[in-house]
C-alpha cells in the first residue's frame, strides 16, 4: 500500500515534477534494514506532500523494499531502489555486503595425558571470515561440561579475523578420567555467533611402578652356623594403578654356591615386603653374592633388584663390633 510522502510546503494540487530518494546511496550489510524517504517536489521545487508512492527494488535476491520505503539486505551485490509518484521516478543504489561470519577450522578437538604427567601439546583452531563485512571484536569463553573444570586455557591471537585460537590443557590436580569443555567463540557483528569448540580431555591413570626400599641389604653369620640371618625390604607403588602379580626370583652370582638364600614375599600385591634369609651352613667363610629380581606384570620397571651380600665370619674371628675391644683388652 503506497504510504504518503513528506508533508508539503507549497499549496494547492501542483504536479510531481521530480522525485529523490535520501539517502540517495548506502552501504549496507545482510540482514540490515534502512528506513529510505521519497521527497516529491513540483515544477518550482516545493516539497508536496499528501502524495502517494510506490517503491520497487532491481535485485530482490539482493535488497527487498517495503511499501513504506523500508530495505532489507538480503544478499551480496548491488541493487536500485526506486519510488515512483504519479509517473514520476527517482532511484537510489545501494551496494551489500555479506554479514561477518565466524568459520572454524575444527570443532572437536582431544587431548590425552598421564594424571600426574606432563601437559599435552598446545593445539590451535583457525578463525576466518567467509563475510565480507569485517569479523571484529572476537572473544572466548570456556563452559566445562564434564568432570574437572579449570584444566583449559584459551588465547587468541587477535580480535579481529583471521585470528588464530590457541587451546592449552594443564593436567594439575586433574583426577584420571574424561573431561569436557566448550569453547565458544564470538563476535557482536557475526551473523552466526557463537560457534563452538568441543574439547575432550582424557586422563589415563600412569601405570604402576614397582618402588623398594633398598636395593641392596648385607647379611653375616658364623660358619656353620644353621641359624639364617635376614632382612626386609618394603615394596610399594611409586605409580598409579595397582601394584600386583608381585614375584622374586633368586640369581646367584657366577661360579658361586648355590641355595644359601631364601626370598619369599608377604603379599603378591603392594605393598608388601620382600623378605631375604641367608643360612651359613657348609659354606665356607667369605663374602657371597645373589640378586634377588622382584617382578611385577605391570610395572613399566620390572624387574627391580635387589643384592644381597652374605659375609660368612670364621668361627674363631672375633663377633663384629668387639675386635677392638679384645685387643685394647689383651694389651692391658
Amino acid at each position: 500500500m503506497a504510504v504518503p510522502a513528506c508533508e508539503s510546503t507549497s499549496t494547492g494540487l501542483a504536479s510531481v515534477a521530480s522525485v529523490s530518494v535520501v539517502p540517495p546511496s548506502s552501504q549496507m550489510v545482510t540482514g540490515e534494514t534502512l528506513r529510505l524517504r521519497a521527497e516529491l517536489r513540483d515544477q518550482a521545487g516545493n516539497l508536496l506532500g499528501g502524495r502517494s508512492v510506490s517503491w520497487n527494488t532491481s535485485a530482490p535476491s539482493v535488497l527487498t523494499v517495503s511499501q513504506d520505503g523500508t530495505a532489507t539486505a538480503v544478499g551480496s551485490g548491488s541493487a536500485t531502489v526506486t519510488a515512483t509518484s504519479e509517473g514520476v521516478s527517482g532511484s537510489a543504489q545501494v551496494s551489500v555486503r555479506l554479514q561477518a561470519s565466524i568459520r572454524l577450522s575444527g570443532a572437536d578437538l582431544s587431548f590425552e595425558a598421564m594424571r600426574g604427567g606432563a601437559d599435552p601439546s598446545a593445539q590451535q583452531v583457525a578463525i576466518t571470515n567467509p563475510g565480507e563485512a569485517q569479523l571484529v571484536n572476537l572473544a572466548t569463553s570456556v563452559t566445562y561440561v564434564e568432570g574437572a573444570a579449570g584444566w583449559l586455557v584459551t588465547s587468541l591471537s587477535a580480535t579481529q579475523a583471521p585470528s588464530t585460537l590457541t587451546l592449552s590443557p594443564s593436567v594439575a590436580g586433574v583426577s584420571s578420567g574424561t573431561h569436557r569443555a566448550r569453547v565458544d567463540v564470538t563476535s557482536p557483528v557475526a551473523d552466526n555467533s557463537p560457534q563452538g569448540v568441543t574439547v575432550t580431555f582424557e586422563v589415563v591413570e600412569p601405570p604402576p611402578v614397582i618402588q623398594l626400599s633398598t636395593e641392596r641389604v648385607e647379611l653375616e653369620a658364623p660358619e656353620t652356623s644353621l641359624t639364617p640371618v635376614g632382612a626386609a625390604v618394603s615394596i610399594t607403588n611409586g605409580g598409579g594403578g595397582e601394584l600386583e602379580g608381585l614375584g622374586a626370583d633368586i640369581e646367584y652370582g657366577s661360579g658361586q654356591p648355590t641355595g644359601w638364600l631364601d626370598a619369599s614375599l608377604t603379599s603378591a600385591e603392594a605393598p608388601s615386603s620382600l623378605e631375604v634369609a641367608a643360612t651359613a651352613g657348609t659354606l665356607a667363610p667369605g663374602a657371597y653374592q645373589a640378586r634377588v629380581s622382584v617382578t611385577a606384570p605391570g610395572a613399566t620397571n620390572s624387574p627391580q633388584a635387589v643384592t644381597v651380600v652374605f659375609t660368612v665370619v670364621p668361627r674363631n674371628a672375633a663377633p663384629p663390633g668387639q675386635t677392638r675391644h679384645a685387643r685394647e683388652s689383651a694389651s692391658r
